[in-house]
């Protein structure tokens, strides 16, 4: 064909493709089916700090906000679906796609990976964007029977520093502002003690938090790889992985 596009650059699937999506399916069916093992289930944003809810239990799953959206978005035909259901519920069409998406699955009653959607315990989430702590408080409302939300707010104030032998900025926050948010990290965990009758354990937070950074770590080294022409990760992929 005359008009056939051809790749300038051979390409193939990452080998590890087949693991990564066996582990995100692992990820969505475990939060759908946390109450059928007597666990708990609690939704945010990706940037909420995991690591700290993980204190609860073994048995306590999350549902990230922007990787869901980005699944939903995959499937177009579902995504339309729960687009026009946030329009039709009023909310505008300039507002974040996957926050939409998000809103959308819950209206719908229908869960991107089969079955109702899975409402969750409680809502965590870090305030950082406009938007995210409002994505959640309205989530929360349309469930309509006073799901707690936790909000963080982060703005202590700028606190990055110039690194003036790289050029590079690093976060270099005082202890007046780490300590504004960990009271209120503090002031959350005592409130959830009482809300899911569990004590918290400190000593599930350091294994969690140690693979968050291990995690966080290795995160950058994606990107870096990434950079290569063609990258190996589009956008889509990137998030919802």
């Amino acid at each position: 064909m005359e008009n056939e596009i051809k790749a300038k650059y051979p390409t193939e699937p990452l080998k590890c493709w087949g693991k990564v999506n066996e582990l995100r399916e692992n990820y969505y069916r475990d939060y759908a089916t946390a109450h059928e093992k007597g666990g708990i289930r609690w939704s945010g944003g990706a940037a909420g700090i995991e690591a700290v809810p993980a204190g609860f239990g073994g048995d306590i799953y999350p549902l990230t906000g922007e990787p869901y959206g980005a699944s939903i978005a995959f499937d177009r035909e579902f995504a339309a679906k729960c687009h026009a259901a946030a329009e039709e519920a009023g909310y505008p069409r300039d507002l974040c796609a996957y926050m939409r998406n998000y809103w959308g699955s819950k209206l719908l009653d229908t869960y991107a990976f089969g079955g109702p959607y899975p409402e969750p315990d409680f809502y965590w989430q870090f305030h950082m964007c406009c938007s995210h702590g409002k994505w959640y408080q309205e989530a929360a409302r349309l469930e309509g029977k006073d799901t707690p939300v936790f909000v963080v707010d982060l703005s202590s104030g700028p606190y990055w520093s110039l690194n003036k032998e790289t050029g590079h900025f690093y976060a270099n926050p005082s202890e007046h502002q780490a300590r504004y948010i960990v009271n209120q990290i503090y002031e959350h965990l005592e409130r959830l003690e009482k809300i899911l009758d569990r004590p918290y354990h400190d000593e599930l937070l350091f294994e969690a938090a140690q693979n968050h950074f291990e995690n966080i770590a290795i995160w950058p080294e994606i990107c870096v790889l990434n950079q290569a022409i063609p990258a190996p990760l589009d956008q889509k992929s990137m998030f919802s992985q």
